[in-house]
C-alpha cells in the first residue's frame, strides 16, 4: 500500500543508474544534503481580433525539467568531482527521483511501499559547484538538465 501524508525531505534521493537500462543498479549521490525537481512549460501569448486585442496566455511546449542537488563534499562518492568529470565528459546518465528503498535504514519515516510514485530519465550534468568556507564544511551542487520529460513511475507490489 503506498504511503500516505506529507513526504518527509530527508526520505527523498536522487539516484544514478550505474548498472545498465535493463539492469539498473541505483546508486546514490554521495552525502547529498537536498534535492530538487522543476518541471516547466513554456508559454505563449496568443492575440486575436475578435476580443478587441486583449491577450491570453495558453500553454506550449514542455521545456526538459531539472534536478537540482547540494550535499556535503567528501574525498570518496559521487559528489562534486564525480559530477564535475561527468559535466566536462558531456556523459548522458539516467538518474531516479525517488523515496528510499525498502530495507534503507538511513530513511527517517518512510521507505518506499508498492503504489508510491517516482521519477526516471536521462539528462546532462549542466552545473556544478563547490563552496569551500574558512571555517566550515566544504559543500557541492549541480544541477541536472532532463533529455525529454521524465517518466513517472509507480513502485511495484513485491
Amino acid at each position: 500500500m503506498a504511503n500516505t501524508g506529507v513526504r518527509f525531505g530527508g526520505d527523498i534521493m536522487l539516484y544514478q543508474n550505474t548498472g545498465t537500462e535493463a539492469v539498473p543498479v541505483w546508486t546514490p549521490f554521495a552525502h547529498a544534503t537536498s534535492h530538487g525537481y522543476k518541471g516547466t512549460t513554456e508559454m505563449r501569448t496568443r492575440v486575436h481580433k475578435d476580443d478587441g486585442g486583449a491577450s491570453g496566455t495558453r500553454p506550449g511546449r514542455h521545456a526538459p525539467g531539472t534536478i537540482t542537488i547540494a550535499g556535503l563534499s567528501t574525498y570518496d562518492g559521487v559528489d562534486f568531482f564525480g559530477l564535475e568529470a561527468i559535466r566536462q565528459a558531456r556523459t548522458r546518465i539516467q538518474v531516479k527521483y525517488s523515496g528510499r528503498p525498502t530495507g534503507d535504514t538511513d530513511a527517517v519515516e518512510n521507505v518506499e511501499s508498492a503504489g508510491d510514485k517516482y521519477l526516471e530519465g536521462f539528462g546532462y550534468v549542466s552545473e556544478v559547484g563547490e563552496e569551500a568556507p574558512v571555517d566550515g564544511d566544504a559543500t557541492y551542487s549541480a544541477t541536472i538538465t532532463l533529455d525529454g520529460l521524465p517518466t513517472e513511475k509507480e513502485v511495484p507490489a513485491a
